[in-house]
């Protein structure tokens, strides 16, 4: 299982992510989409 809560990324004094919150079991499936600049890789940089 991956738990993530209130992760929050600063960058350049910057909030780019701001109080994540999410959870996978064993089994699911996550897909991550957005548009460029959504902060996608910033978030799986992150993990």
């Amino acid at each position: 299982m991956i738990s993530v809560e209130k992760l929050t990324k600063v960058v350049n004094n910057q909030k780019i992510l701001n109080d994540i919150n999410f959870s996978v079991k064993p089994g699911d499936c996550l897909a991550i989409i957005g548009p460029n600049g959504a902060g996608k890789t910033s978030l799986m940089l992150s993990l």
